[in-house]
């Protein structure tokens, strides 16, 4: 079965405790926190700042089907953000501070916006990010993307981490998957067609049916309803900086859907099973 994703829930105490992190925690690289353009694949600046859609379009690959990758951050800020997290982790350690996992299904990881890059990501979506993501995924709100969930996955053939993901759906309206490295072998992403809500756990199309190798530094892109997962890791040590971009206008809109018409109304064409039907679920139309 498809599995739904979904961030950690914070209680009232973890909320404390994470803000005690942010007073608290020394970082190593301080001008990591504030985005610049230096941090970011100079190709996509200049087609994002042209405002032609054209350009912007070239700097994009469809993979296949709704799934597009793009260089999105420079050699240099991936390695920056690597030894930023490794030193988070260590310090957290000898400070004897609990470090909250990203969601319900990843064991290992940290949560960007704990320890300051809230700022950072707030700014990447709404300047950066929203221009693309109004391009590929209209569908799904892009273009009035407003919120964010950024963390750090890890996967490892050693060493008790996990080593792969089970198939599952993102809690988000646009997924934003960035490998930063380092030396690995398998763990390949896979994936298995877009579903909506009520055609989650329908099998996948043979032509959806798609396994994808992920290179370092490439962002892979696509909506979070399209059902996917990771391989096994072979060999090596991953790690993948992932951000879940949301529409309060896109949720706000599909809620208003189903309270009037139920779930199976926000099928869309987007849907691998729109109007197909899957037993006694059928499309709106």
């Amino acid at each position: 079965l498809t599995q739904e994703l979904v961030a950690t829930t914070q209680t009232m105490q973890a909320s404390d405790h994470f803000s005690q992190l942010y007073q608290r925690y020394p970082r190593l690289h301080p001008d990591l926190f504030e985005l610049k353009e230096s941090h970011l694949d100079p190709s996509f600046v200049a087609a994002v700042k042209s405002g032609s859609v054209d350009k912007l379009r070239s700097v994009v690959e469809e993979d296949f089907d709704s799934v597009w990758s793009f260089e999105l951050f420079t050699d240099e800020f991936c390695r920056l953000l690597l030894e930023e997290v490794e030193h988070f982790e260590k310090w957290c350690g000898t400070s004897g501070l609990d470090i909250l996992r990203p969601n319900s299904m990843n064991h290992n990881g940290v949560i960007l916006d704990h320890f300051g890059f809230t700022p950072f990501f707030d700014e990447l979506v709404a300047a950066w990010l929203n221009p693309l993501a109004k391009l590929l995924y209209p569908h799904f709100g892009g273009g009035n993307l407003d919120g964010h969930h950024a963390f750090i996955v890890e996967y490892a053939a050693s060493g008790g981490k996990d080593t792969q993901l089970g198939f599952h759906v993102d809690n988000s309206e646009v997924t934003f998957n960035v490998c930063l490295g380092k030396e690995f072998e398998g763990g390949d992403l896979f994936f298995r067609g877009t579903r909506c809500a009520a055609h989650q756990q329908s099998p996948p199309k043979v032509e959806e049916v798609v396994d994808m190798e992920h290179r370092q530094g490439v962002a892979v892109v696509h909506g979070g309803r399209h059902r996917h997962g990771a391989n096994p890791i072979i060999s090596g040590h991953r790690l993948n900086l992932i951000l879940w971009t949301t529409s309060t206008q896109h949720r706000a809109e599909r809620a208003a859907i189903i309270s009037g018409k139920g779930v199976a109304a926000t099928c869309g064409e987007w849907c691998g099973m729109h109007c197909l039907g899957s037993g006694a679920v059928a499309c709106n139309d």
